[in-house]
Formats: C-alpha cells, sequence, structure tokens
C-alpha cells in the first residue's frame, strides 16, 4: 500500500480508537421543545453524534416526569432534574404521614437516580400583575404554577409551603399562556423555572403589560435555595433587578449494571467533559455556566461515570457561575413493570399522586 494511503488508514483508525463505541442509543428526557433543557439535550446530542454516540431526546412534562420515566418508561436511561425535585422526593419518602406504599416507591424512584452531571443554575422566576407587591400578598390569589410534574410545579409548592403563603395553583398551563391569563386578570402571579434570559419573558412581556418580578429573598428561602438574581439587563421591560432563588438542573440517569449501557452512560460524560469548550462556543449559553465536572453536593454520582472522565473538566468561567440494553436492576431494586411518560396534559402518573399534594392544606 502507498505510504499516504497506510498514513490515511492511521489517522482513520486513530479516530475510530479515539470515539465512544457506538452501542446503545441513549435517550434524555428533556421538558417542553422550546425549553432550556430541550436545547441543552440537543446540544449534547450534536457533539455526542461527532463522537459517535448515538444520543435521542425526548420531550416530557418536566423534571418529576422526567425522573419517572427514567425509572418506569423502557428506552429512557437519562433525564434533566432539577435538584429540588430531587429533594421533594426525598422529603415525601421520609415524611411520617406519608402511607408506607407511597414511601416504599419512592424511595425506589431515588434509588434509581443518579448524577451524570451536574448543568445550570435555573432562577425562580415569580412574575405578578402590577398590583401584587411582594409574595405576602399572593395570600389566596390565583398563581400559575406550570404543569403537573413539572419542575416549576414543585419548586413552587415548596416556596409557598416554606413561606407560608396559600395560593390557589393554576396548572397545566404553558408559561406562555400564562402571560396571557396574567394580561387579561386570570390568575395574578405565575411560577416559571428556568435560566435567563428566557425568551417566554423577553419576547412576551411588554413595558406596557407593567408585570414586576417578585423579590424571592426570605430568610427560609435562602436557608433552602442558594441566592440568585434576575438581572435587569436579561429583560428589556424592566428597569431593576430582582432578588431570586436559584436551583440546580441536574443531568441524572438509571445505575445500570449491564456492560453496554453502562459504557454508552460513562462515554458520554467522557463527552461532556471533553467537549465543553464547543459546547460552551457553540451551544445553548447556559453552556457558559455549566461544569460537568463539579462537585454534586449530597447527590450520589452514577457507578457508570469513572472518576478519570471528569479529572479533564475545565471549570466555567467565573463570571459565567451564579455562585438499551434492557439490563436487570440491582438486587436492591428489582425492575419494575413499565409505564409510559403521561400526555402532556395528563396528570402525573397515578403512583405518584400522593405525592404531589396541593399547595392548600
Amino acid at each position: 500500500m502507498p505510504r499516504p494511503q497506510l498514513q490515511a488508514a492511521a489517522a482513520f483508525a486513530a479516530a475510530v480508537a479515539a470515539a465512544p463505541a457506538a452501542s446503545v442509543e441513549l435517550t434524555i428526557a428533556v421538558g417542553e421543545p422550546d425549553g432550556v433543557y430541550a436545547a441543552l439535550g440537543a446540544d449534547i446530542s450534536r457533539v455526542a453524534a461527532e463522537r459517535g454516540l448515538p444520543v435521542a431526546t425526548r420531550e416530557s412534562d418536566g423534571s418529576l416526569t422526567n425522573a419517572w420515566a427514567i425509572r418506569h418508561t423502557p428506552g429512557v436511561q437519562l433525564g434533566i432534574v432539577q435538584s429540588d425535585v430531587l429533594d421533594f422526593l426525598r422529603a415525601r419518602a421520609e415524611d411520617p404521614a406519608t402511607d408506607p406504599e407511597t414511601a416504599g416507591g419512592l424511595r425506589d424512584l431515588l434509588a434509581s437516580l443518579r448524577v451524570v452531571a451536574p448543568l445550570h443554575v435555573e432562577e425562580v422566576h415569580l412574575l405578578a400583575r402590577p398590583e401584587i407587591a411582594d409574595l405576602a400578598a399572593l395570600e389566596g390569589r390565583r398563581v400559575a404554577v406550570g404543569r403537573n410534574g413539572g419542575g416549576a410545579f414543585i419548586t413552587a409548592e415548596q416556596i409557598f409551603r416554606t413561606v407560608g403563603v396559600r395560593v390557589e395553583p393554576v396548572s397545566n398551563v404553558s408559561p406562555k399562556d400564562a402571560i396571557e391569563l396574567l394580561r387579561i386578570g386570570t390568575i395574578d402571579a405565575m411560577v416559571h423555572v428556568v435560566g435567563q434570559p428566557a425568551n417566554v419573558f423577553a419576547l412576551g412581556v411588554t413595558p406596557e403589560d407593567r408585570f414586576r418580578f417578585l423579590p424571592l429573598d426570605a430568610p427560609a428561602l435562602r436557608a433552602r435555595y442558594d441566592a440568585a438574581t434576575i438581572a435587569a439587563e436579561s429583560y428589556g421591560w424592566t428597569t431593576q433587578s430582582t432578588p431570586t432563588v436559584g436551583v440546580r438542573a441536574l443531568l441524572v440517569g438509571y445505575p445500570y449494571t449491564g456492560a453496554e449501557t453502562c459504557g454508552a452512560i460513562g462515554d458520554l460524560a467522557e463527552v461532556l467533559v471533553s467537549e465543553i469548550a464547543a459546547l460552551r462556543a457553540l451551544g445553548h449559553e447556559e453552556w457558559l455556566g455549566i461544569d460537568p465536572g463539579a462537585d454534586v453536593a449530597v447527590w450520589e454520582r452514577h457507578p457508570c461515570v469513572a472518576p478519570a472522565a471528569l479529572a479533564g473538566a475545565v471549570p466555567a468561567p467565573a463570571a459565567a457561575l451564579p455562585a438499551n440494553d434492557a439490563q436487570p436492576a440491582p438486587a436492591a431494586a428489582p425492575e419494575p413493570a413499565q409505564a409510559p411518560l403521561q400526555a402532556p396534559a395528563a396528570a402525573p402518573p397515578a403512583a405518584a399522586g400522593g405525592l404531589l399534594d396541593r399547595f392548600k392544606r
């Protein structure tokens, strides 16, 4: 074989050796198609495909549905979940008032979720009509809280419970529709958990609306969440920054024991680390604040993610940081009967219904 052909063949072999093995196709449960989770999922799918690792995304109602899908939906190995949704599940599982059957299901669900990589911090946006001056003024008012099974639903439940404000929740309303309801006075406020700037607020609200973000700076909230700020420059219709709280989004997955799926998840973690510069340069702007090798605090790292894969992670720029193979489950967590993802407008899975008790008691 001529020398140029030998060199080309060697280069090709080296490239193949450097790329992850294309085995099973991983699927990430994300969220609504126009949301940040979907955008991040698309970025992950793109860079993984360039490395020979097939990764698909699946739309969903949000964080809680994603967690449920990882445990119960065939072909969904991964999902993006808010950290306070995991906190919510843990608190309900440990609550003596939770019936034993539900508590057992929650413990099983938690045992099925391990962190592949931490993602971005999402700010809690509490948008209100002009006559609502503060959080206390929402007592007894109608507040849109997103879809049942979404992260905003859980975050709103915890925030209002923490500060002792009882509201009348309006669920299964998209953020875009909630703004219209806010405009005509059908609701008094809406909760949306999303990284800023969020198009739904940047493009959907005008100065003439005179809406305002309500501050979320009560000591009880700051004890539970990270402090954050909605910057005035994020939205052209407001002139002042608003203190709020932030929630970390996490890429989580089921702790598979089979070599094929486990290997693919480990390869994906390595891709996130090795391609983080490309993601920050060409992907969604939230990648600027993401460090896939960062500590995951109290949440356990996925067993298929080797520490060596995270060793080369490049920290996020300081200015950007806000402070399928059907493998049997481990013996401690036998594989349950499978159940499909719920349709977007449907209630949460029946077995989760008991833990999604409403805001009012």
